[in-house]
């Protein structure tokens, strides 16, 4: 894969769990949230998460909100 592809790859990851965020928090402060620290991915932000490949953190979290566990 190279640099293109890889950076295509976390645009779609990021599109596809802002989605998905979309559904929990307000749609209007995810950009903030993709850009501020958050402890449970150690704190890094979350984009940090998706830039370093780790993106499943992420989805992790997504189904703990989707099944109505306290994050």
């Amino acid at each position: 894969m190279n640099d293109l592809d890889v950076i295509r790859e976390m645009l779609r990851q990021l599109l596809l769990v802002r989605a998905r965020l979309a559904d929990f928090l307000n749609p209007e402060s995810l950009d903030t949230w993709f850009q501020r620290p958050n402890g449970a991915f150690g704190g890094q932000t979350p984009l940090d998460v998706i830039a370093s490949g780790r993106v499943g953190l992420l989805w992790e979290m997504i189904e703990r909100l989707e099944a109505g566990e306290p994050s």
